[in-house]
């Protein structure tokens, strides 16, 4: 025999059902935006993208067309009155001179002065030091010339100053 269910019990149970349902509808709805959502995103970060890729094509044109519009000109020397140019060229001289190499030049040193070694056992010993011996082109040099003025002629002797002088 069939066993009959309680009209409470039953109505109860459909009630359940019935929100189990609408939370799995809510449920649905809501995924179903959010997937929608992402697609539009995606849709929009590939129109971003193709709109990048176009700008950058177009950048990379201009780019070229002024680097070649650069190449064709030629800079022309720009006139600078009273000022001195940053950086001065050497004057190129006509014939070249011969070098020679520090290593193959005279060298001119003077003798280096040898002191006398410690005293032993206390005794003081005295130091003479050696005056260097002058080059002969170093003495000739160091001789001041001998200057001599004439005497004056005349009998009465002009004194001449820098304004009286008549240099025409």
């Amino acid at each position: 025999m069939p066993t009959k269910i309680d009209p409470k019990k039953r109505d109860a149970e459909a009630q359940k059902l019935r929100l189990l349902v609408a939370t799995a509808e809510s449920k649905m709805k809501l995924l179903r935006d959010k997937a929608r959502e992402a697609k539009r995103r995606r849709k929009e970060a590939r129109r971003i993208a193709r709109l990048a890729r176009k700008q950058f094509k177009a950048a990379k044109a201009e780019l070229a067309d002024l680097r070649q519009a650069l190449a064709n000109v030629k800079p022309k020397p720009v006139p600078v009155v009273g000022r001195v140019p940053a950086r001065r060229t050497a004057k190129s001289s006509p014939v070249a001179k011969p070098r020679v190499r520090p290593s193959k030049q005279a060298k001119t040193i003077a003798p280096r002065l040898r002191s006398a070694p410690p005293p032993k056992s206390g005794v003081s010993a005295k130091v003479e030091k050696k005056k260097p011996v002058l080059p002969a082109t170093n003495a000739v040099a160091a001789v001041a010339p001998v200057v001599t003025t004439p005497e004056p002629t005349s009998s009465i002797a002009e004194t001449s100053t820098p304004d009286s002088l008549n240099y025409e």
